[in-house]
């Protein structure tokens, strides 16, 4: 047995001079601990005044030093409106003229629209302009009629219609690479083609859309031989747009762009292997190739989440990357395309990240002074997340307006700058209203309006300067603003700020400098805090003003409206839920549309949506009967009619908003669950006929459903559960069919909060 281990030695007894130290060292470490609280609490108290003086909901100020230089150009770079010139007469051969023998205006309208969507020529539309033209189009053209190839190219492109796109674009495909045809606009189809498909999103589309790649690139490889001296010989700026469809106008990017990101390794080999296409283009394409290769090495989280096999990869594949880039612009330094890759490539991988980036932003704004896609990579490498901070981006913004090249559209990235610092407050709309400077934007608009080139684009710099002063909440100037385009604005300058309809703006800058003024801000300022009961009341107060505009007064009772739903629906309702004849508390997107009261028609083919603008967050029931009247009876073969109930945010180009779908045609009726009118993701069998009456219960994305009485679903939760969870969240009605004659009828419908009840799946009632 071991013996124990030994006791501890025993203390020795503390002396009294131990002990006295011992005190004063406890009171220095107490004084200290005092000392650090009182410096934690100042830095507190300064860094929340810093951020009150910064403003509601915006980030902490950043004291960085900043490290934007002044930005000059050689007199021999283009702008946009040059390369758009360009671009127009290439349009007008392969698109106009093989439809000059067209007789219908609303097909000519379009073709119109289109080229100057594509150029972005002054006065160009909004996207959803020319879908609508499109739409129209289509409506116009005889029954029976076989379009031309170009045009079935562009109906394909950009009718509303997903199937019918499809079949457009198919027969495009296969019409423009027959003999005669045009190899370049049949590239373009079938990437498009493609494209459509993949973006559906179904998993069992992947084989088609496989086989749509393949073919889509075969016929890259018949238009490059077969227009070989084209590619050859053409200017930069056209041989980029037909391989690439790189217009130089827009940082939007093509669907060809999407389609070499999708599929990079494939189309950069064909490319490198088709020795007509010019030797810079080719190293473009590769240069995108790495790109492409090395960020899907090294994945899109967190730089620790990598391992050392991705860093590898992604060092090599960046190197490569650099080199192609490097390659492309020597041999071809008067096109910007393949210097704004260097941009990405320095962020990526760089020693002097931001020297690096300047000098191919330098590169490629010195070919094409406002090549949008430098811009827009240049100020990404400026956000706190890369290398910048919130003072270099301003102070790139103020050297873009400095630079005072006021002929091109380099000026308006002052804004731009704005816009992205406002997009990171919690309420953006607050960034505009706490702006106390805006004397660099009064620089801007006198810069434009002394320049002669700048007049075409009049309307458009009118209309943004409408809303910039709009968001400020200075209604005076921004009603100036309009007087000078005669309260026409131009709809692509608004949706530039987010605004898709301008009688928003319109009604409200009149209304707000108006007699009724003083008491619409009280009722603004009640809305925002949701207490709608008062709102209403200030906005009564506001139609008692007497003497108002016939504009004045359609604002405030769409806004009374409004406020009147949303106190009812807080109590419970029900509402009811149908847009009145003069639609005041809604937003109706479509034509067809024809508003009754108590009753909701669609007559004609097409898609609709019409959203009550009365916020009820993400839990809402609503009941309603539908009666569909087909165009023939029986109703033509294929003939499909759709009705939802949408949610969230539903306007063109959100995805912040699903639909619950009904859909009548074929053998059964189907309900399908999904985010917008994309692809669903879930759909069950319904007793749907021409005539159904429905209730629907909606409880943060989980959904109850009955059918003339019946249950349907219980407690079905959407894939995407919780896609809108704000109580800013409303609820609208859609339509579609493919049926010209076809007649939509909505009656009874009404809207409350979810009631206690559930019915029980399967049961009847």
């Amino acid at each position: 047995m071991n013996p124990p281990p030994p006791l501890p030695p025993t203390p020795a007894p503390a002396s009294g001079k131990s002990l006295r130290w011992l005190w004063i060292g406890l009171a220095v470490v107490l004084i200290l601990v005092m000392i650090a609280i009182i410096a934690g609490f100042g830095w507190f108290v300064f860094t929340m005044a810093k951020r009150a003086e910064a403003g509601a909901g915006s980030p902490d100020r950043d004291t960085r030093p900043v490290t934007v230089e002044a930005i000059r150009h050689a007199p021999t770079a283009l702008n946009r409106d040059q390369v758009s010139e360009m671009l127009d007469g290439w349009l007008d051969e392969r698109w106009r003229r093989p439809l000059a023998a067209v007789s219908q205006p609303e097909v000519k309208d379009f073709i119109d629209k289109a080229i100057a969507w594509e150029t972005r020529a002054a006065g160009y539309p909004a996207m959803w302009q020319t879908v609508e033209a499109a739409d129209q189009a289509v409506l116009a053209l005889p029954d029976g009629t076989d379009p031309l190839p170009v045009l079935r190219w562009l109906l394909g492109r950009w009718v509303s219609d997903p199937t019918e796109r499809l079949r457009y674009l198919s027969e495009a495909v296969t019409a423009l690479s027959e003999e005669g045809g045009d190899p370049i606009l049949a590239w373009h189809a079938a990437v498009h083609y493609a494209m459509a498909i993949h973006q559906g999103g179904n998993q069992e589309d992947l084989p088609l859309y496989q086989a749509a790649v393949a073919r889509a690139l075969t016929l890259l490889d018949a238009a490059v031989a077969a227009e070989s001296d084209f590619f050859q010989n053409a200017k930069p700026q056209l041989a980029a747009y037909a391989l690439l469809a790189d217009s130089g106008a827009s940082p939007d990017s093509s669907t060809i762009r999407q389609f070499l990101e999708e599929n990079h390794a494939e189309m950069a080999g064909r490319v490198e292997r088709n020795q007509a296409v010019p030797e810079w283009l080719r190293h473009w394409v590769k240069s995108v190739h790495h790109i492409r290769a090395a960020w899907d090495a090294r994945g899109s989280g967190y730089s620790n989440t990598v391992t050392e096999k991705g860093w590898q990869i992604f060092h090599a594949e960046l190197a490569a990357a650099r080199e192609a880039v490097e390659q492309s612009y020597r041999k071809e330094p008067t096109h910007p395309g393949p210097a704004s890759e260097g941009i990405t490539v320095a962020m990526g991988s760089s020693d002097e990240p931001l020297t690096e980036m300047r000098k191919w932003f330098d590169r490629s704004t010195g070919a094409q002074i406002d090549y949008e896609r430098a811009y827009v990579k240049y100020r990404q490498g400026l956000l706190p997340r890369w290398y910048g901070n919130k003072r270099s981006l301003e102070e790139f913004g103020e050297a873009c307006l400095e630079a005072g090249r006021f002929d091109t559209f380099q000026p308006w990235q002052w804004l731009y700058v704005h816009n992205q610092a406002a997009e990171d407050w919690d309420l953006p709309d607050y960034y505009w209203i706490e702006l106390r400077d805006t004397a660099p934007f009064e620089k801007l608009m006198a810069g434009f309006a002394a320049e002669p080139a700048r007049q075409p684009w009049k309307r458009f710099d009118q209309s943004m300067a409408a809303a910039f002063w709009f968001k400020c909440q200075q209604y005076d100037k921004a009603r100036a603003a309009l007087e000078i385009i005669e309260l026409q604005p131009d709809a692509r300058a608004l949706e530039t700020w987010g605004i898709r309809d301008a009688t928003e703006l319109l009604q409200k800058t009149a209304a707000f400098t108006s007699a009724a003024g003083e008491p619409l801000k009280q009722a603004e300022k009640a809305w925002i805090r949701f207490d709608s009961d008062t709102a209403a009341t200030h906005y009564a107060e506001a139609l008692a003003q007497g003497g108002l505009s016939d504009e004045v007064l359609a604002y405030v009772r769409h806004h009374e409206r409004i406020a009147a739903m949303e106190a009812a629906f807080a109590g419970g309702g029900p509402v009811p839920f149908l847009p009145g004849p003069e639609t005041h508390g809604w937003l109706l997107l479509g034509a067809p549309w024809q508003p009754e009261e108590g009753r909701l028609v669609w007559q004609g083919q097409g898609t609709g949506l019409a959203t009550a603008l009365a916020r009820t967050g993400p839990s809402f029931e609503v009941t309603g009967k539908v009666r569909i009247q087909p165009g023939s009876t029986p109703p033509q073969e294929g003939a499909k009619f759709q009705v939802a109930v949408t949610y969230g945010y539903p306007e063109p180009g959100s995805r912040r908003w699903g639909s619950v779908r009904f859909l009548v045609g074929g053998p059964e009726g189907i309900v399908s669950f999904g985010r917008g009118f994309e692809a669903p993701v879930k759909s069950v069998p319904a007793p749907l006929g021409q005539e159904f009456s429905f209730r629907l219960v909606g409880r943060q994305g989980v959904f109850d459903l009955e059918i003339d009485g019946k249950p349907v679903v219980t407690k079905l939760a959407q894939t995407e559960r919780g896609l809108v969870k704000e109580r800013y969240a409303q609820v609208g009605i859609g339509v579609g069919t493919n049926d010209p004659g076809a007649v939509i009828e909505l009656t009874d419908f009404s809207l409350s909060k979810p009631s206690r009840t559930r019915p029980d799946a399967g049961e009847a009632k």
